[in-house]
């Protein structure tokens, strides 16, 4: 296997973090807003609903893809033999630990939300 490509996507991964590090605590805190407060003005509680679901659907996909990167790289690193390809990773998991933290923290407090919604319909 060409060890540039496993190299290029851990700078990718990288960059990206970088790039995107100080935007998602700001969605995150959106969503955990609107699952803390359902009836905000402007819009249906139904659109509401479906932006909140939208959001937290991101936390996990977010969190997902941190969990693969991870993975990729600490793989990259005992195939080749490098251990500054899983620094690499460590530091864009690093530079994203707030927002995994933030994402952590929505999906537990709306499965809680949603686990006393169905207790009280019930």
């Amino acid at each position: 296997m060409n060890e540039v490509y496993p190299a290029n996507v851990l700078q990718s991964g990288e960059l990206l973090a970088w790039g995107i590090f100080q935007i998602v605590p700001l969605w995150w805190g959106a969503g955990i807003l609107l699952c803390l407060e359902s009836n905000l003005p402007g819009l249906s509680a139904r659109a509401w609903r479906a932006v909140r679901d939208v959001t937290i659907a991101l936390m996990a996909v977010f969190l997902l893809a941190c969990i693969a990167y991870a993975i990729f790289g600490y793989g990259v690193a005992a195939k080749f033999d490098k251990p500054e390809y899983f620094d690499k990773a460590l530091e864009a998991l690093r530079l994203l630990s707030l927002s995994m933290g933030m994402a952590v923290f929505g999906l537990a407090l709306r499965a809680r939300i949603g686990r006393r919604a169905l207790r009280h319909s019930g």
